[in-house]
């Protein structure tokens, strides 16, 4: 039989989670995320893992980014860690204009990329 649960965080953000594959819960989430052209390039920041990349397209750069999002994301659980919740729209906002040394991502276009955790391990552990 297959549950199915969504839950809103305090946030707002979903978090979908149910019991299909091998007894072990999915769980997705949708983080925040800024994209904003340089030159040729698009330059990815997600304030809530601090984290950096970038594409070719802005297909290209939610790609890097959900990549970048489920790597950080299996190795803060390795560590023992816990995955910090997405955050709202103008918290993420807020992180985005204070990291502006080198960058201004506020400027460019915010998205929520959803990467499922469970699902990305997996992957990462049938490609070894």
């Amino acid at each position: 039989m297959l549950y199915i649960l969504y839950l809103a965080n305090a946030h707002g953000m979903c978090i979908i989670q149910d019991n299909t594959g091998e007894g072990r819960m999915n769980m997705k989430q949708a983080y925040p995320t800024f994209i904003a052209q340089s030159g040729s390039d698009f330059l990815v920041y997600v304030p809530d893992l601090d984290l950096y990349t970038e594409g070719k397209s802005v297909e290209d750069a939610m790609d890097m980014a959900r990549d970048a999002i489920g790597l950080k994301g299996v190795d803060m659980e390795d560590d023992g860690k816990t995955i910090p919740a997405p955050s709202n729209y103008s918290d993420a906002l807020r992180k985005a204009q204070e990291d502006t040394e080198e960058f201004d991502y506020s400027t460019g276009i915010i998205a929520l990329v959803d990467v499922d955790f469970v699902k990305y391990r997996t992957a990462m552990s049938t490609e070894t």
